[in-house]
């Protein structure tokens, strides 16, 4: 019987800290978009007010080819390059212009979700590189600076993200490039990897 009993303690013994260990709740993991990867990557489409300097202010419309790749930070600022494709159906001398700007903008996160969903802040610079569209005009170089405000929805494993903003675009005197003044919004979809 004594060997029976010095059995089952040690037994017992063996076996106690599994026992515990099932008892205590599983670890929590945090949801897959919040896991998701260092990058973000959107697609954006643009609406915007044009005001130039010479000439009437109309709307432009922001091709599907605005592109843009955030760099996800642990903090509040995150960096993110945007590439995007203008189409103007008037331009400055009645015909077609396009423009392609590549910019850098800084978005500042108001909310405790980061990067993930929330509001933000964002400003930016960039280079318009621009086709003016009339016969015999050379294309043109501008610069514009800007800033707004912007919230991310989240859509499954994805956000709805909107922002709305203001612009300023220097003027190229040599290409004939008035300085303009922009007040915009854009609606795209961001992915995480």
């Amino acid at each position: 019987m004594r060997i029976h009993m010095s059995a089952l303690l040690l037994l017992g013994a063996a076996l106690a800290p599994g026992v515990a260990a099932s008892q205590r709740p599983p670890a929590r993991t945090q949801p897959a978009a919040t896991q998701s990867g260092k990058h973000e990557f959107g697609v954006d489409l643009g609406l915007s007010w044009v005001s130039p300097d010479v000439g009437d202010s109309r709307i432009r419309v922001g091709t599907p080819l605005a592109i843009r790749i955030g760099f996800v930070p642990r903090g509040r600022l995150m960096w993110e390059p945007r590439f995007a494709l203008a189409y103007d159906s008037e331009g400055l001398a009645g015909q077609a212009a396009y423009s392609f700007t590549p910019e850098i903008a800084a978005l500042y996160s108001m909310t405790p979700q980061r990067h993930r969903a929330g509001w933000y802040l964002l400003g930016g610079a960039g280079v318009n590189l621009v086709d003016i569209g009339a016969p015999g005009a050379s294309s043109g170089t501008t610069f514009s600076f800007g800033g707004g405000v912007g919230t991310r929805k989240r859509y499954g494993n994805a956000a709805l993200r909107l922002e709305a903003g203001l612009r300023f675009d220097t003027e190229d005197a040599d290409a004939g490039i008035p300085s303009q003044f922009s007040v915009g919004t854009r609606v795209g979809l961001s992915f995480w990897h």
